[in-house]
């Protein structure tokens, strides 16, 4: 009787130093969150949950943990971690995307107000859905600038009375300032608002807001500066009111 041959098995390839690296890679992306924070540089001096607690101004006993501070808040600047008054937002950590709740309880006090600081650690579902929800209201909150902007642009368009040209520069500079919006498209009308409004005196009130909206504006950027710069240089120079010839001057010193 005859004897099958067995088939000869190819030997294994020695796994290459790159091809090493790569299942290692791989692993790591694919570790649950459990084992990404515990290996984390920065969640792994968290703990999954941790507060501190302030009265008068001095810290009771421990705070929250040092790492605590390299998290960053999620849907800045429309969020923060301000402690001047109840707050809450969502903070991510920037090296293995663990996502926390920090929330602070305010009260004041006559004898010293005492504030309630938590964070706590959410599990990755958790996490990604109060991420989703952050970024759905600063996307609501965006759409809300630009919608109600329109109103503003129609009174410095239409050079309204000088009590809904101040609102109109309010609202741009606040906007820019606070929360980081570009009213790149809003500049032109701040301009003629500035150049064609009725000015009370030499530098009025209304003049003066315009001007720092658009400062502000110019101090954000480069082509921010350039932008403004071509619209105020084609203002009639036998008309414009101090602010332009301010702006102008500006402009071109600061220049890079």
């Amino acid at each position: 009787m005859k004897i099958a041959k067995r088939a000869r098995r190819k030997p294994n390839k020695v796994p290459t130093k790159e091809s090493r690296n790569i299942k290692t890679e791989h692993r790591e992306s694919n570790l649950p969150a459990v084992e990404k924070y515990k290996t984390c540089s920065i969640c792994r001096n968290i703990p999954s949950s941790a507060a501190e607690f302030w009265k008068g101004g001095e810290l009771q006993g421990d705070g929250l943990p040092g790492a605590e501070r390299a998290l960053k808040v999620v849907g800045s600047p429309y969020y923060n971690d301000s402690t001047s008054h109840t707050n809450s937002c969502i903070k991510r950590c920037p090296e293995c995307g663990t996502i926390y709740q920090w929330e602070i309880e305010y009260e004041y006090l006559v004898n010293g107000s005492e504030d309630y600081i938590t964070l706590t650690r959410l599990s990755e579902a958790e996490g990604e859905k109060a991420v989703q929800r952050v970024l759905k209201e600063v996307k609501r909150a965006k759409k809300k600038f630009r919608d109600d902007a329109q109103a503003h642009l129609q009174a410095l368009d239409q050079l309204a009375n000088q009590k809904q040209i101040q609102k109109a520069a309010d609202y741009f500079y606040h906007h820019q300032l606070v929360y980081k919006e570009d009213i790149s498209f809003a500049v032109p009308a701040l301009t003629k608002a500035l150049e064609k409004h009725s000015h009370t005196a030499p530098k009025c009130d209304v003049g003066r807001s315009l001007f720092w909206v658009l400062l502000e504006f110019a101090d954000n950027d480069e082509t921010h500066k350039q932008q403004l710069l071509d619209l105020l240089q084609a203002v009639d120079p036998n008309k414009n009111p101090p602010e332009v010839q301010e702006l102008i001057q500006y402009c071109k010193q600061t220049q890079k």
